[in-house]
């Protein structure tokens, strides 16, 4: 047995079953033996950074490890972005990587590959040979998976191609890993407890955390006993949607009513969700509350914006303890949930004219909601159409939603939609990205249809780069080098096997959107909106006017 061959041995008792990659001279063998023995499903990438963000967007789906593969030197520093976003959104993932040996005469590709992965944020750790060669390979899964985060697995071609010598046996590292899921303290218990007794309006923010929990249920019964009202973090959007008492998103993407609400509040706990900058917008929007958070990651070793007690633990269990000893003592309040408080939630800002140069975006966006079924998934991207789509879009509770904002690099989210598709088959998938982020991974279309995965893909086509084409003039420019003639994305979803339309009139949209989830893989919908309108957060934070955004749960 070769050392490439353990390795794959290694991939198959950790029980991984897809594998995102593109080929080269570092992972031909290993790609080639894993294909050989049926091990895991290979899913061959245009982009080595797409492959990694494909692993990511598998993490994101279902909270296991992603993994990929890719070549030594360009290989590795094309995926510099993807390893940022995954380690800013803490993804567990392991990238098995080729090197080129130190000795080698051909030093074409070589580089210090440790050097670039570690000023990535990412772990490194590399194969030295036969008698660590197990020790080495379960601590990148572990490393991982302990502190979840990206690890690069460094395999040197040399070491990979050598006869293993030695007895084989490799145990996976669930096997070492200690409980994952800390218990909040008595004390702990009776802070929130008391805290919870005492407040006179509480507001309950639910992260993604609070998702992956299953907490959902004991957020619900805490807020009715004790009057709280509720609240989302982004990437929580629409898990409230359906409760009388739901604010929606809270933070940059806070309607008018919300906002004023939130500013009243004196008692916020962030059950599995960060509040942190922009959860709290900069610290401003809770100045009355004591803040309070409950998630299993360390606390940020940066002094938050919103500071406040941290409860490591998990959401589920700890609502449910607290739930009790709130039975325990008898606390039931009305709270927050006066008619006063309905009164505010009921206020209806002004709308906005409708844009008359494409369509209007905030009617765009609120029409999308509708359009999808109870087990969808949405996963959105990063520049200035995500407002809209975070501000108007109501989404349904057990929709899976993901905006692929970390590290707030744009061109990502194709890929890692891909990798969210590839984790849930079968299941319909709405993917909204703008038109200049998706021409930066546009290679990846290919994969999409490749994998026949049912994705309709929304193109939120301003002509150009809206985020900027929207604050150049406020800077007194000409917003020109941000627009441009555009594609015909439809055509280019055909020229590669899937299929498209372009978009015109909102009136088409339910059908676009309905013939794309019946096709089966890849749809897209080349939506022409205003390039002139401008999102209410953009509004608000680049030109100082009044918030009109209603309350989308």
């Amino acid at each position: 047995m070769r050392i490439f061959e353990a390795v794959a041995e290694a991939l198959a008792a950790e029980q991984i079953p897809t594998i995102f990659g593109v080929m080269g001279d570092g992972n031909m063998s290993l790609w080639s033996t894993i294909v050989a023995r049926n091990s895991a499903q290979m899913i061959s990438a245009r982009n080595e950074a797409g492959a990694v963000a494909m692993a990511d967007g598998f993490f994101r789906a279902t909270g296991d490890v992603g993994v990929a593969t890719v070549t030594c030197g360009p290989g590795l520093t094309q995926i510099g972005t993807s390893l940022m976003a995954a380690a800013r959104n803490r993804s567990a993932i392991v990238v098995i990587c080729g090197e080129i040996p130190p000795g080698a005469v051909n030093k074409l590709q070589s580089m210090d590959q440790r050097r670039f992965v570690e000023a990535c944020c990412a772990r490194y750790v590399s194969i030295t040979g036969s008698p660590d060669l197990a020790r080495e390979l379960v601590q990148a899964f572990y490393l991982a998976r302990l502190e979840s985060c990206p690890v690069v697995l460094n395999l040197p071609n040399d070491i990979q191609e050598r006869v293993l010598e030695g007895d084989w046996r490799y145990l996976p590292a669930a096997d070492f890993l200690p409980e994952q899921t800390p218990a909040a303290c008595e004390k702990d218990i009776e802070a929130l407890a008391d805290a919870l007794s005492s407040a006179r309006r509480p507001l309950l923010i639910a992260g993604k955390g609070a998702r992956l929990s299953g907490a959902a249920g004991e957020v619900v019964s805490l807020a009715q006993r004790v009057g709280a009202l509720l609240g989302t973090s982004l990437q929580a959007k629409g898990m409230f949607s359906d409760e009388d008492w739901s604010l929606g998103i809270v933070g940059g993407y806070s309607c008018a009513a919300t906002e004023e609400l939130c500013r009243q509040a004196d008692l916020v706990i962030g059950i599995g969700a960060e509040i942190g900058h922009y959860t709290s917008w900069g610290g401003t929007l809770f100045p009355q509350a004591t803040v309070m958070r409950i998630d299993v990651a360390a606390p940020s070793t940066d002094i938050q914006a919103a500071a406040g007690r941290h409860v490591r633990a998990d959401a589920c269990t700890t609502l449910a303890r607290v739930n009790r000893e709130l039975e325990h003592r008898q606390v039931r309040a009305e709270g927050f949930r006066s008619a006063l408080t309905r009164g505010t939630m009921a206020l209806m800002p002004e709308p906005l004219p409708e844009a008359a140069d494409g369509i209007d975006p905030r009617t765009l966006a609120r029409a999308l909601g509708p359009l999808m079924s109870e087990n969808a998934m949405l996963t959105c991207g990063v520049g200035h159409f995500q407002g809209f789509v975070a501000t108007y879009t109501r989404l349904r509770p057990g929709t899976q939603v993901e905006f692929s904002s970390q590290f707030g690099a744009v061109g990502q989210t194709l890929p890692i939609a891909i990798g969210i598709g590839a984790a849930h088959p079968g299941r319909p998938h709405l993917v909204i990205e703008g038109d200049g982020s998706l021409m930066m991974n546009m290679q990846e279309l290919d994969t999409a249809a490749r994998c026949r995965q049912p994705m309709v893909l929304l193109v939120w086509n301003d002509r150009g780069y809206g985020a900027e084409a929207q604050r150049l003039p406020l800077k007194g420019f000409s917003p020109a080098p941000a627009q441009w003639e555009t594609p015909d994305f439809g055509a280019l979803a055909r020229a590669v096997g899937g299929d498209g339309v372009m978009l015109h009139h909102l009136d088409d949209l339910e059908d676009a959107v309905r013939r794309g989830f019946a096709a089966g893989g890849l749809f897209v919908i080349d939506a022409r909106v205003s390039p002139t309108e401008t999102s209410d957060s953009y509004r608000k934070l680049y030109m100082g006017q009044p918030n009109f955004a209603p309350l989308t749960a």
